[in-house]
């Protein structure tokens, strides 16, 4: 759904999925939704099952064997139980659970709660880890980021980085407090939700000071800072405009950015999770409390520093070796294992769907669609349609395209991921924008 976060781990997903002779189909949710009503078989693998999904699920449901899900987004960085339950109120419901047939945990603490909320389901959840935390590992990251590494190195040198999971604007506040309004029925979870809200912007204004200050009295040190899918870059860019040593990046994926750091500074982020993991060294800036955050588990991670000259002092001193004792606690949020979560989610598919036929296609008739489909993107045929349609298409995104998958998803990029993990002698076929099929062997049917 979000192309900065979640294509290279599918795409490893799917490297993975080849060597146990799967077929797979990748793209945005038009081109998916477009790919089972061709193929009508096989097994779907979504990102969530919100609670206003129910439609769409049966929908799809209809039309596959099986239909799998993992929430990329409810669980990890949340500050305790309760605080999922809550989520889970308009992140899941017990239609939708009864209709799908797996759900994927992060870990232990994800999984409980799901159990106890779904407790006439619960042979339906299974722990098995992310193959977004499966790029976190050092033989894998250094293989598909190699050259950004490198090229960060190259062109920051000694820098700190930033991972901003902040609101950058009073405008943006307002817009998500109103969004909330409207999704969540609960009053007292609500006011906690605005509260949360109220504190992202805070931050944002604390870092704002703090980046300010540190670039000024530290100008042989770089500050690189990836702002979070959801905010405008163009907010940081204008608080940053007259700070030569600051530079606003948005390129890769956020894996080689920490890699290639002096050391990641970071509040109430996943990527303090994950640079822990990785062996990097890890600062938490807390200048201000963080209870009426909702997100603060990452903040148990890393150095504590609450005031800026705590912060100056432990970015200058050595490299404090506290990850192994931190990945323990982590250990009971998440599964950490030294098998690939891909591989145990798959090996669950391939118990579970054991009377699957071998994929088959119809040759021409995919080329045929897939130029129909070509064409009608160009001409934004789709969108002139929808206008006129009494029938509301479901699930489309919430957010436009150009924001979720900024360019879309290209042929190439797959072919140097696959590259990268040496992946070889398979077949990419275009399916209409944004969809991809990928497969390793091929019945053909003359039609």
């Amino acid at each position: 759904e979000v192309k900065s976060r979640e294509l290279i781990p599918k795409l490893f997903f799917i490297s993975r999925a080849l060597k146990k002779n799967f077929a797979c189909f990748i793209g945005d949710k038009i081109a998916v939704n477009r790919s089972v009503k061709f193929f009508k078989s096989g097994i779907y693998f979504h990102k969530s099952i919100n609670k206003n999904d129910k439609n769409y699920i049966v929908d799809i449901k209809s039309k596959v064997n099986g239909y799998i899900s993992i929430d990329e987004e409810a669980g990890n960085s949340l500050k305790n139980e309760k605080e999922l339950e809550n989520v889970l109120e308009y992140r899941s419901s017990k239609t939708n659970v009864m209709n799908v047939d797996r759900i994927y945990n992060w870990g232990n603490f994800d999984n409980k709660v799901w159990v106890k909320k779904y407790r006439d389901f619960r042979k339906k959840f299974k722990i098995t880890g992310i193959p977004r935390i499966d790029i976190w590992k050092k033989s894998v990251s250094k293989l598909i980021f190699y050259n950004e590494i490198n090229y960060l190195k190259k062109r920051y040198g000694n820098f700190i980085f930033i991972p901003s999971t902040f609101i950058s604007s009073k405008e943006k506040l307002d817009q998500l407090i109103n969004f909330e309004k409207k999704r969540i029925l609960n009053k007292n979870y609500l006011r906690k939700k605005i509260d949360s809200r109220k504190f992202e912007y805070k931050l944002f204004l604390e870092f704002k000071k703090l980046i300010s200050r540190f670039s000024k009295e530290n100008l042989n040190l770089n500050i690189v800072i990836k702002p979070h899918p959801s905010e405008l870059v163009a907010d940081w860019k204008n608080v940053t405009k007259n700070l030569d040593n600051v530079f606003i990046d948005n390129e890769y994926e956020i894996t080689p950015y920490i890699m290639a750091s002096k050391c990641v500074v970071f509040n109430s982020s996943t990527a303090g999770i994950q640079s822990i993991f990785m062996g990097k060294k890890t600062l938490c800036y807390k200048s201000i409390s963080d209870n009426k955050s909702l997100r603060n588990f990452p903040n148990k991670f890393g150095i504590q520093c609450n005031s800026y000259e705590n912060l100056k002092k432990k970015i200058n001193e050595d490299v404090i070796d506290n990850n192994n004792n931190q990945i323990k606690v982590l250990k009971q949020r998440m599964l950490i294992s030294k098998k690939f979560s891909s591989d145990l989610i798959l090996q669950d598919i391939i118990t579970s769907y054991r009377n699957l036929e071998k994929f088959k296609y119809k040759k021409i008739s995919f080329m045929s669609f897939s130029i129909a489909y070509n064409f009608k993107s160009f001409f934004k045929i789709d969108k002139f349609e929808r206008l006129f349609s009494k029938k509301k298409d479901i699930n489309l995104p919430s957010r436009s395209m150009s924001q979720k998958l900024d360019g879309g998803i290209s042929k190439k990029e797959i072919e140097l991921i696959f590259e990268k993990l040496k992946i070889k002698n398979y077949n990419l076929k275009s399916f209409g924008r944004n969809g991809y099929l990928i497969y390793k062997w091929i019945i053909y049917i003359n039609s």
